[in-house]
């Protein structure tokens, strides 16, 4: 079955795209190369990474201060520009897209939290905050700040999981629209 959609991005960012592509892989059996999980063991890597780039239709490209630092990612838009493919840029963060991509329609991500580490903000120093453990109904000590602190870090995850879910049906309509997919 014939690649349609090529994946580009730093391998840094693999956390980041793989829920993304999951969902694109549900389309359709075959529609998008991503090369940890297309290309098999024992093949040449290089050789079929770029046999599927040259097959590929649209290359996405997941842009960001890792991919923008990237050799790999620079050669593979490169070679899609080259080829006349369509080429999607989704921007992850404020990393400036370069002239080749910008003169193509992109996706911005910026404001979503897909890109960003769940990190809290920073507390005072523990030798100036006040501590008290209260005792729960079964008599133990119970540390209300971390509890706390771990609701705060579910609700930022659940936030960036949401907003990758809107990445992915951003991306899935564009690629409906290309591909005529459902």
């Amino acid at each position: 079955m014939a690649v349609e959609v090529f994946i580009s991005y730093s391998r840094e960012d693999q956390e980041t795209v793989a829920p993304i592509v999951d969902l694109l892989m549900v389309m359709k059996e075959g529609l998008v190369f991503q090369d940890y999980r297309s290309i098999r063991p024992g093949k040449k890597w290089r050789e079929t990474l770029f046999a599927a780039l040259r097959q590929a239709r649209t290359v996405i490209v997941f842009w960001c201060e890792h991919s923008a630092g990237s050799g790999y990612v620079k050669e593979e838009y490169e070679m899609a520009i080259q080829e006349d493919k369509d080429v999607l840029p989704l921007l992850l963060d404020g990393t400036e897209l370069i002239a080749p991509l910008a003169a193509y329609q992109w996706i911005d991500f910026r404001k979503t939290r897909i890109h960003q580490p769940l990190t809290l903000p920073p507390k005072l120093p523990d030798r100036y905050r006040p501590r008290y453990y209260p005792k729960d109904e079964h008599g133990e000590y119970v540390d209300r700040e971390l509890e706390e602190e771990m609701k705060q870090l579910s609700r930022m995850q659940r936030q960036r999981d949401q907003a990758r879910q809107e990445v992915a049906a951003q991306i899935c309509s564009a690629l409906s629209q290309r591909h005529g997919l459902p």
